[in-house]
C-alpha cells in the first residue's frame, strides 16, 4: 500500500466521520476524492489553511435523525434528534482542526475518560479511536473495581447534555484554551467553534465530529472535580457517569455526581438512575451475545481473509451461503477485501496468534463457512428466544436487555432469508422497543421501501445494503402524500444507492432536502442551479460530471483501506446512544 497523502488522510478522516452521521455529506467527499489530484497531495491542506485563517463562513444543514419511538394513546409516535451536519469542505475543515488539537497538552482527555478518545497515531485514518475500543475497556475496569464486597456501580445520565451546554461558557472556555496554542490557529479556530456552535439551536450541535471535542471541554471540571474525590473509581463515556463505591454510600455519592453537574450548568436524568452490582454489571455489560467466542463479527473477519486470498471463489461462495439461506453481503466483503490482500494481513497481525488465525484460512472451503454460518444462526436464534422468555431481577436491567436484543436481531438480519420475517415476530412483541428492526424486517421481506423512511440514519442504509445484493430488482416505492425531512434524507439516501429508481419517486417539495433528492438524478448535472454555497450547492457542484451509477458504486465501495466499512444493519441501534 503506497503512503498516505497529507491531503488523503484528511479526505479519510472526513469520510470516516460523515458515513454513518449523514451519508450524502460522505458522498459529497467521495466524488472529491475521486476527482482529487495525486499531483499536488496537499492542495486541500493548503485550502483549508488559507480559508481557517480568513475566518471563512463554514456551512451546516440541519436534519433530523431517528431517536426512538413512544406510543400515545395507542399510536406510535417517531421521535428525532435535531442534529446539523458539515458540507463536505466543513467535514474537512474539522478534521484539519481536530489533527492539530490532538498533539496540544491544552486538549488532553482525562484518563477517566472512555469515549471520543484521540487516535493513537498522527496517522490514523479516524480523528477519534474507535468508540467501541474505550467502551469495552471502560466496562472491563468498571467490573475489575466492582470487585470486593458489598460494592455498587453508581450509574447517571446527564439530561440532554449535548443541547444543555451553554453556549457562552463553552465559548469563553475556548478561547482561554486556544491562547496556549500558536497564534496564527488562535482567532481561525475560535471562528470554527463559534460557527459551528451558531449552526444549533442551543448548545453543541448533534453530528459534526468537532462537538465531541466541545463535550469533553464542557465536562472538564466535571472530570476534575470527581477524578480528585473519587480517584480510579470515577468513569465518564460521554454524558454517561459511573462511580464504584460501598453500596451504604449510594446516595451520597449521587449527591455528590448531582451537585457537581449543576455547578457546571447541567442536570441529571434521575430517570435512568441506576445502582448495579458486579453480577448485575458482567450480565448487562461483560457476557456476551452468544455463549462462545466465536460471534458473527468474527465470522465476517474470516469471511473477508477467505475472498481476499481467494478472490476467483467469490461468486460459489455467495450462491452457497445464499442457496443455505442466508443474506450476508458477500459483494460488500469482497469490497473490502479488495483493500486487504495476504501480505497485509500478516503485517498487521498484532500476535503470533493472529497470524496462524490468518494462516488457517487458507485451509478453509466453502463448505466450512456454510456450517460456520448455520451454527451462529441456531446461536443467535437459541439466544434471542432465551432473553425474550427470561425474566429480570431488576427494573433497571430492562434497557441492558433490550440493547442486547438489538444486537441479536441487527445479526440475523445477515443470519435470516428476508422471508423469515413474516409475520409475527417473537422479539418485536417481547421487546416493542425495537421499532427500527422491525421497520427493516417489514421492509426486506415485503421489498418496500416505505417502511424505513421514517427512520432515517441506519434503517434506510442497512436496507439498501442487504437489497442491493439480496433484492433482485430495484425496491418498490409506494407514494406518500406526506414527505417529512427524515423520509425525504431517507430518499435521499435510497438513491445514491441506486436502490429506487428515479421514476419512482414522487412530486417532490421545494425544500432544501427536496433539493438535494433532485441532485440524485441518475444525469450528471452540467451547472449549479443556484450559487448560494449552500449545502446543496456544494453537493450538486460537486456532483458534475458524475452520474448517477458512478454514485451508486461510490456508495458501494471504499476509497481507502483506512475508511471503515461496518455492516449496516449492525449499527441498528437509533441514535439514543448520541448525547
Amino acid at each position: 500500500m503506497s503512503a498516505i497523502t497529507t491531503d488523503q488522510l484528511l479526505l479519510i478522516r472526513a469520510l470516516n466521520s460523515t458515513k454513518q452521521s449523514y451519508f450524502p455529506s460522505y458522498m459529497g467527499l467521495r466524488v472529491l476524492g475521486k476527482n482529487l489530484s495525486i499531483q499536488d497531495p496537499a492542495y486541500i491542506h493548503r485550502m483549508l489553511e488559507r480559508r481557517i485563517a480568513s475566518c471563512d463562513k463554514w456551512s451546516y444543514k440541519p436534519f433530523q435523525l431517528y431517536k426512538g419511538s413512544s406510543n400515545h394513546n395507542g399510536k406510535l409516535v417517531h421521535e428525532y434528534r435535531d442534529c446539523v451536519a458539515p458540507n463536505p469542505s466543513t467535514a474537512l475543515a474539522g478534521a484539519h482542526i481536530l489533527a492539530i488539537l490532538a498533539s496540544s497538552p491544552s486538549f488532553a482527555v482525562s484518563t477517566q475518560v472512555y469515549s471520543y478518545l484521540w487516535p493513537k497515531s498522527a496517522s490514523s485514518g479516524s480523528s477519534y479511536r474507535f468508540f467501541a475500543e474505550g467502551y469495552k475497556r471502560r466496562n472491563n475496569e468498571i467490573f475489575r473495581a466492582l470487585q470486593g464486597n458489598d460494592r455498587i456501580a453508581v450509574v447517571a445520565d446527564i439530561k440532554r447534555f449535548y443541547p444543555s451546554v451553554k453556549i457562552e461558557n463553552i465559548t469563553k472556555s475556548l478561547k482561554c484554551l486556544f491562547q496556549n496554542l500558536p497564534n496564527e490557529f488562535s482567532d481561525g479556530f475560535t471562528n470554527f467553534f463559534v460557527q459551528l456552535l451558531n449552526a444549533s439551536n442551543g448548545g453543541i450541535p448533534i453530528g459534526p465530529a468537532p462537538g465531541h471535542l466541545l463535550g469533553h471541554v464542557a465536562l472538564s471540571q466535571v472530570d476534575s472535580d470527581l477524578t480528585k474525590k473519587y480517584g480510579s473509581n470515577y468513569f465518564r463515556y460521554v454524558d454517561d457517569i459511573v462511580i464504584v463505591c460501598p453500596s451504604a454510600d449510594r446516595a451520597v455519592v449521587l449527591s455528590d455526581i448531582e451537585n457537581c453537574v449543576k455547578r457546571s450548568n447541567f442536570e441529571l436524568n434521575l430517570s435512568k438512575t441506576e445502582y448495579l452490582t458486579k453480577e448485575e454489571w458482567h450480565a448487562s455489560n461483560i457476557s456476551a451475545d452468544v455463549p462462545f467466542e466465536d460471534d458473527f463479527r468474527s465470522f465476517t473477519r474470516e469471511l473477508t481473509v477467505y475472498l481476499a486470498l481467494y478472490e476467483d471463489r467469490t461468486q460459489s461462495l455467495s450462491d452457497r451461503l445464499k442457496g443455505a439461506g442466508f443474506s450476508i453481503p458477500i459483494e460488500r466483503l469482497k469490497t473490502l477485501s479488495n483493500y486487504s490482500r495476504f501480505r497485509y494481513f500478516l503485517r498487521h497481525q498484532k500476535s503470533i496468534a493472529q497470524v496462524f488465525q490468518t494462516l488457517r484460512v487458507l485451509r478453509l472451503d466453502e463448505k466450512y463457512f456454510v456450517e460456520k454460518a448455520t451454527a451462529l444462526k441456531n446461536l443467535y436464534e437459541q439466544s434471542l428466544s432465551e432473553l425474550c422468555s427470561e425474566s429480570l431481577t431488576s427494573p433497571h436491567l430492562r434497557r441492558w436487555k433490550i440493547q442486547r436484543a438489538r444486537r441479536l436481531v441487527n445479526v440475523l438480519f445477515y443470519l435470516r432469508t428476508f422471508s423469515e420475517w413474516k409475520g409475527p415476530q417473537d422479539a418485536f412483541q417481547a421487546f416493542p422497543e425495537l421499532v427500527e428492526q422491525a421497520s427493516l424486517a417489514n421492509a426486506l421481506q415485503g421489498g418496500i421501501v416505505n417502511p424505513v423512511l421514517p427512520f432515517f440514519g441506519q434503517a434506510p442504509a442497512a436496507f439498501a445494503e442487504l437489497w442491493k445484493e439480496h433484492g433482485g430488482t430495484q425496491a418498490v416505492l409506494n407514494l406518500e402524500t406526506q414527505l417529512d425531512d427524515a423520509k425525504l434524507n431517507s430518499l435521499v439516501l435510497l438513491r445514491l444507492h441506486g436502490t429506487v429508481a428515479q421514476s419512482a419517486l414522487p412530486d417532490i417539495p421545494k425544500t432544501p432536502t427536496g433539493q438535494l433528492l433532485l441532485s440524485t438524478n441518475d444525469e450528471s448535472p452540467n451547472s449549479r442551479t443556484a450559487s448560494d454555497l449552500s449545502f446543496e450547492d456544494e453537493f450538486q457542484s460537486l456532483r458534475i460530471d458524475t452520474t448517477g451509477e458512478e454514485l451508486c458504486t461510490l456508495a458501494r465501495t471504499r476509497h481507502s483501506i483506512l475508511e471503515g466499512a461496518p455492516l449496516e444493519a449492525l449499527s441498528l441501534i437509533g441514535s439514543e446512544y448520541m448525547s
